[in-house]
């Protein structure tokens, strides 16, 4: 499997389980992240936000 494509599947199984630190890992470091709830996060910030509004 790509690794792009095991990234992807890590993160979606980690949301099923509602694994909000296992989804955060999946976000890259200089990751940055915004839609109309969470604007403009960069840094760590992308991560903490999305996986916690699922868990």
């Amino acid at each position: 499997m790509h690794p792009n494509a095991e990234l992807i599947t890590r993160f979606y199984t980690s949301l099923a389980r509602h694994d909000g630190a296992d989804m955060a890992a999946c976000y890259a470091g200089e990751a940055t992240f915004s839609d109309p709830v969470f604007t403009g996060l960069s840094g760590q910030e992308p991560g903490w936000p999305r996986s916690r509004a699922n868990t």
